[in-house]
């Protein structure tokens, strides 16, 4: 017998409250338990992640780099590796810690289950973001 994958799903904080994760709802019923419409939220969530992350990469290379002069490579390359760290701290760790990340703090979205309404483990935040970081590269290596 094949172990079956857990999803991960995005749905209203609001939605969390009527709903307890112990209720053990049966798989495929998420939709019923979650109704509320997530898709404009789950987009201003992901904006705002991508420019907390992008944003603070960026400030953080430019204060490490200021005093050096660099050439505009270093500093580009630096923002990339630090916007990756932010992401990694925010979208694993946090997530895992809060059921949120900034992004989806602020839109009061929270990140559940899909088979039992509770919280995800640290290897599926891991999973999710390691699967990100390959579509990216490969949909820039077309």
């Amino acid at each position: 017998m094949g172990k079956k994958s857990v999803e991960l799903i995005t749905v209203r904080r609001r939605d969390l409250w009527r709903q307890p994760a112990w209720a053990g709802a049966p798989a495929g019923t998420v939709e019923q338990r979650y109704p509320s419409k997530r898709s404009l939220r789950t987009t201003l969530a992901f904006a705002i992640d991508l420019i907390v992350h992008g944003g603070l990469g960026f400030l953080l290379a430019y204060q490490v780099l200021h005093r050096t002069s660099p050439d505009l490579f270093t500093l580009i390359l630096l923002s990339v590796l630090v916007f990756a760290g932010f992401s990694i701290v925010d979208r694993i760790f946090v997530q895992w810690l809060c059921q949120a990340t900034v992004g989806k703090f602020v839109t009061a979205l929270r990140v559940v289950r899909e088979d039992t309404g509770g919280r995800g483990t640290l290897w599926h935040f891991t999973r999710d973001w390691l699967l990100g970081v390959f579509g990216i590269f490969a949909l820039l290596l077309q």
